[in-house]
């Protein structure tokens, strides 16, 4: 159960119990009547003391865009997070707390990152170290409820170089896929092999092992798929190739008896986006074979992407506008960014085909997925593929719950020795504060808490303790859940542009270049304030006495302090045998039991820690001498204690754990270089940008996005604009041109 002063903090809020103290016991007992309904209510999964109705709350994906896909050690990796909730009207009842990590082969993170969600998006920027060696890594992204429902994470593959590293292009060639997969075992008599073309994409070969086509050839030319059946001329058996979704025909054609090679040129728009199926008829319209495909272009919806021209000079403007298309909803978010094509894999995972993932097409006996036509052409179904690993949970006893408005932290008490869960336990949640703060919450049967983050903890060293005496702390531990477990992966092949030694070159000297010009591409700002109304869990507003200790001559320790300047507290007892008692400002007699004592807002379990404070150590003394009920909490007063300096003087405590705090609001925003009349970057700096423009927050007005400008810098060659968002109906889309700088 969390208790906070605030009563209508969260969801999962109850109102403290000292309030129903005062509540006539007619309206009482129709509260416990209430509660005793919602108890026997199905669909609900109790936490604490307040329930979640787990069960009916919608699934959830995750997709990320990201500026480019190869970087450099000590490189920002620009992103925009994308969530896809089963009702995708509604933003209420999806998770408002995501986290990303980026990992290393042995899955351990590499760089952590929280991030607050704001209408399903988020975007800012992840630092790779400067001393991560060249290697394959995976960006992942994740939600509690994802993990509750056993939803794989997102995982992107990207690559890290670092510029000291040797043959750097030979890590990218050992990485190109492997003969097992462009030549993958046959399947019903179907092979399939890639050959790779020009542009680092494929031509797909499908061999019938009919003796009827020697082979079938796809492959993209400009912007149409051309098909070329390979036959004999003295072969009339084979009579008709069909490509249909689901039962559904999207286009067929004649096989002439009379031509030995042919080629159909067909537009991917005619076929639509999702599952295809090749079927090749022979003349009694037997089946000779079929195989599956899926198409990524074009998506459903489509946008068109516009440029003032196709080839720029150096730092020249650029005006950039897209637009939906007619059958297309309002565009409700997009990302848009600009980089050097050479930094792109070609296989890199799409948002249509993270987020829309069609099911219709194949047969049910065909292996599906078996190739991809990408915006940029055929590529091995193996390369493509979106994770199917399951985020390898390593503390499953541990609670996990839905963050829809704030972060959450969970955790677990158990018996040190037997390690059995411990029911009924108080555990404590301060913050390190200038003020006496406090949440608890009681273990359930299982010894497992949460509390839920609000703003009150941004920036904050937090903890959680267990309410306790110190002789018995011994017996009990506490384990808080880590949101960010190892996450193991498979490194999957890489497809690089053909010019990718050449980039690697030039891409390390351009590092050279931006560290002696000291040239950053981001800069960080924060968010614009808003009105932010959350609950500060004060323990007391007002105490009885409020001492500065800087009003008196110093004293040595605490003994002397609660007995010479401190009103209503006295120790007793000599040497280690010294307790603190509390006099009641009210009935002037000494108060049963210990009182409870705080430093710099923590709750500290034993005062022996703290008697050899002097009052050089502290700047203020704080007592509440009154018995003082905290929800279902009593305590025989409180001392706080503040010496203006956060944890330095915490003393230690072994079952003490301190926490992450939530999301900080300052974002990293991309560095946006404009060179006009009014406002000229020093023509002495080079210009180096491989990333020209990222923006992650484009959003459109009525369907009629605003006309995008950014410059050119000083770096010749072929760039790709990237555009990827969602439709106010949770559609997905994306789409990409190319433009020259000359």
């Amino acid at each position: 159960m969390t208790i906070s002063r605030r009563q209508d903090a969260t969801p999962m809020s109850i109102r403290p119990s000292g309030l129903t103290d005062r509540l006539p016991i007619m309206r009482q007992t129709y509260i416990l009547l209430l509660l005793l309904i919602f108890a026997k209510l199905p669909g609900y999964s109790y936490y604490g003391n307040s329930p979640l109705q787990i069960e009916n709350l919608p699934e959830e994906e995750i997709h990320v865009h990201t500026d480019k896909d190869i970087y450099f050690a000590g490189d920002m990796v620009f992103f925009k997070l994308y969530l896809r909730s089963g009702n995708a009207r509604s933003h209420a009842h999806s998770s408002r707390v995501a986290y990303l990590s980026v990992n290393g082969k042995d899955g351990q993170p590499i760089a952590r990152h929280e991030v607050l969600l704001n209408s399903q998006t988020a975007y800012g920027g992840i630092m790779l170290p400067d001393t991560l060696s060249t290697a394959l890594l995976t960006l992942s992204a994740w939600t509690s409820k994802m993990l509750i429902d056993d939803t794989p994470p997102f995982r992107k593959q990207i690559v890290a170089v670092n510029r000291f590293d040797a043959g750097m292009a030979g890590f990218i060639s050992e990485n190109r896929p492997g003969k097992e997969i462009l030549a993958p075992p046959s399947v019903q008599g179907l092979r399939t092999e890639f050959i790779p073309s020009v542009n680092g994409t494929f031509a797909v070969l499908l061999y019938t092992g009919k003796g009827c086509l020697p082979y079938i050839r796809l492959e993209k030319e400009n912007k149409n798929i051309v098909i070329t059946p390979e036959r004999t001329g003295l072969d009339t058996s084979c009579r008709e190739i069909i490509i249909a979704r689901g039962g559904r025909v999207v286009w067929r054609e004649n096989v002439s008896s009379t031509d030995t090679t042919v080629s159909y040129s067909i537009e991917p728009g005619d076929l639509g986006y999702g599952h295809l199926s090749l079927e090749l008829k022979g003349q009694n319209n037997e089946n000779v074979f079929e195989a599956c495909w899926y198409n990524m272009i074009p998506a459903t919806p489509v946008i068109d992407i516009f440029t003032d021209k196709e080839a720029y000079g150096q730092r020249e403007r650029v005006l950039l506008n897209f637009r939906k298309q007619e059958e297309m909803t309002r565009v409700a978010s997009a990302s848009i960014s600009v980089v050097k094509t050479e930094s792109l894999l070609h296989n890199g995972p799409d948002i249509r085909q993270v987020l829309q993932r069609a099911t219709e097409g194949c047969g049910d006996n065909m292996p599906c997925y078996r190739f991809m036509l990408t915006a940029e052409g055929f590529i091995p179904a193996e390369l493509t593929k979106v994770a199917s690993e399951r985020y390898p949970e390593l503390q499953p006893e541990i609670l996990i719950v839905p963050e829809l408005r704030e972060p959450v932290i969970s955790g677990r008490v158990t018996t040190a020795g037997s390690n059995e869960p411990v029911s009924g336990a108080t555990i404590f949640l301060s913050a390190a504060d200038s003020i006496a703060n406090l949440q608890y919450s009681k273990t359930r049967q299982d010894g497992s808490f949460y509390f839920q983050m609000n703003e009150y903890y941004r920036q904050k060293a937090s903890y959680v303790n267990l309410f306790i005496p110190g002789e018995e702390a011994g017996r009990y531990r506490i384990t808080v859940r880590d949101k960010f477990a190892p996450l193991p992966f498979n490194p999957l092949s890489i497809v690089p542009h053909e010019n990718i030694g050449n980039y690697l070159e030039e891409a390390a000297m351009i590092r050279r270049v931006m560290q002696a010009y000291d040239i950053r591409t981001y800069h960080n700002t924060p968010d614009i304030p808003g009105y932010v109304h959350y609950s500060v869990p004060f323990l007391y507003r007002v105490p009885t006495h409020r001492i500065n200790t800087s009003d008196y001559i110093p004293l040595d320790n605490m003994t002397e302090i609660a007995n010479e300047i401190v009103p209503d507290l006295r120790v007793r007892g000599r040497g280690n045998d010294i307790s603190p008692v509390v006099i009641c400002s009210r009935t002037r007699s000494y108060m049963p039991g210990l009182p409870v004592f705080f430093m710099n807002g923590v709750y500290v379990r034993n005062f022996a820690d703290i008697a050899g404070l002097s009052s050089d150590d502290l700047a203020v003394v704080e007592i509440l001498s009154v018995p003082w009920s905290f929800g279902s909490i009593r305590f025989n007063g409180i001392v706080s204690l503040f010496d203006g300096k956060g944890t330095e003087k915490l003393p230690a405590d072994r079952l003490r754990t301190e926490l992450e705090t939530i999301p900080q609001l300052e974002r990293v925003t991309f560095r946006n270089i404009k060179y006009n009349s009014r406002e000229r970057n020093d023509p002495g700096i080079p210009d180096m940008r491989e990333t020209l423009f990222w923006e992650p927050s484009a959003l459109v007005d009525e369907g009629t996005p605003e006309d995008v400008i950014f410059y050119t810098g000083d770096l010749k060659g072929s760039y790709t604009i990237i555009i990827e968002g969602v439709t106010t109906e949770g559609e997905p889309f994306s789409g990409r041109t190319k433009i020259s700088v000359n």
